[in-house]
């Protein structure tokens, strides 16, 4: 059998890569990664057990790095959640996007706008908007988006929940009902987003799948030690209708 070690980065890529090391310095086996990213990140660790071949599975892709991963399709899954919006009415749907260099968030902004294009609505650049992902992220990039005049978007998709937590608190602020006059779809499904004020719409990510489909590709690679085939498996992200969307 074999013994599991956890390590938290706390959401900075410097600890991140710090434990990485620790672990890899103990001599363990293989290394299962959720990897940061960030503006000015160089995955310094990571390219280091690539290059060794080291036994490493990422949840998630890393942009301009092949690795053996599990993953979820966020296009497929953004564009599922923004055609909902539109189903329900909606033709004027911002996206709060993640960090910058995020391949999350990019491959959720194709979706975003390729559910506009499937529904022949054009794309509106103001309504993309660089948010962040923490709540106060959405709680500031919400008062940006809702305190000027002119159009106004009628829904919001978020790159992810606390984004989504943090803009409602914003729209509540300001008056707004949610949904009747501004809608709200988040992603991740975290714990908190069905016990939030307002219950909230948002993209599960399976993270048990995730971490099951890893741990199986880490120990095919640690039993055969063969490095030199690539794996991928790609999982679903079905869209959980609650009450602010």
């Amino acid at each position: 059998g074999y013994s599991v070690f956890l390590g938290s980065s706390e959401l900075l890529w410097e600890q991140e890569e710090k434990i990485i090391d620790v672990f890899v310095s103990q001599q363990v086996d293989g290394l299962i990664v959720t990897p940061l990213h960030g503006i000015s990140r160089d995955f310094k660790s990571i390219l280091n057990l690539i290059s060794r071949k080291f036994p490493l599975v990422t949840v998630g892709e890393i942009k301009n790095y092949r690795t053996t991963n599990v993953c979820i399709d966020n296009v497929q899954a953004a564009r599922r959640a923004v055609t909902y919006l539109i189903d329900r009415g909606h033709q004027n749907i911002a996206y709060l996007a993640g960090p910058e260099n995020s391949l999350n968030s990019e491959q959720r902004l194709h979706g975003y706008e390729y559910a506009l294009a499937d529904a022949g609505i054009p794309l509106q650049k103001k309504f993309v908007l660089r948010a962040g992902s923490n709540f106060d992220d959405g709680y500031s990039i919400g008062e940006q988006l809702f305190s000027g005049k002119g159009q106004l978007p009628t829904a919001v998709f978020c790159y992810n929940d606390l984004l989504a937590i943090g803009l409602i608190q914003v729209l509540q602020k300001r008056g707004f009902n949610v949904p009747e006059d501004v809608a709200v779809v988040g992603f991740d499904n975290i714990d908190f987003s069905r016990f939030a004020n307002i219950p909230l719409t948002t993209v599960a990510n399976p993270a048990q799948d995730l971490g099951e489909k890893a741990a199986k590709l880490l120990l095919k690679q640690i039993e055969n030690r063969d490095q030199s085939q690539l794996e991928q498996v790609v999982l679903d992200a079905p869209l959980i209708v609650r009450n602010s969307g």
